[in-house]
């Protein structure tokens, strides 16, 4: 709901310092200051890599870390967690 509220303000009141955009939501800035900084506040407790945004740390997790594959190749039974990867496999 909060999300759709902001959806409706037309201000946009938070300006990039790094560039000309600017944002309805401070949040919104300071997700899109990272991408000017660099900054990545999203840590994998399991290895070293850290990342800019959850959704990217929880795919991390899932295809690095977890043993779920659940798209395997019919020739010699590997397994991959995408089917992307599964075609690339096949591919090569």
């Amino acid at each position: 709901l909060k999300r759709h509220k902001i959806s409706h303000v037309k201000e946009r009141a938070y300006k990039c310092n790094f560039c000309d955009k600017s944002f309805k939501c401070f949040a919104y800035l300071q997700s899109h200051t990272q991408n000017h900084t660099g900054e990545k506040h999203h840590n994998c407790d399991m290895c070293e890599k850290k990342f800019k945004y959850p959704a990217l740390l929880k795919k991390h997790q899932q295809i690095k870390h977890s043993a779920e594959r659940p798209f395997r190749c019919d020739l010699c039974e590997k397994g991959y967690f995408t089917e992307t990867d599964l075609k690339v496999h096949k591919m090569n």
